[in-house]
């Protein structure tokens, strides 16, 4: 959340991301810029199926 509120202060709209990969079971979530990834790696997010967007 902090890092969403840093990027508004500055005039940039980022997303947080809630995803989940069934097999193995896992949840996760990230920060989001357009497509860059801003708190992990592409290759680790990318497994994922985002289920929930907060703007």
């Amino acid at each position: 959340m902090a890092l969403l509120d840093f990027l508004a202060c500055n005039g940039i709209r980022g997303r947080w991301l809630f995803a989940v990969r069934p097999v193995p079971f896992e949840a996760h979530c990230w920060v989001q810029w357009q497509d860059l990834a801003l708190t992990d790696h592409v290759d680790h997010v990318r497994w994922f199926t985002v289920f929930l967007v907060v703007d």
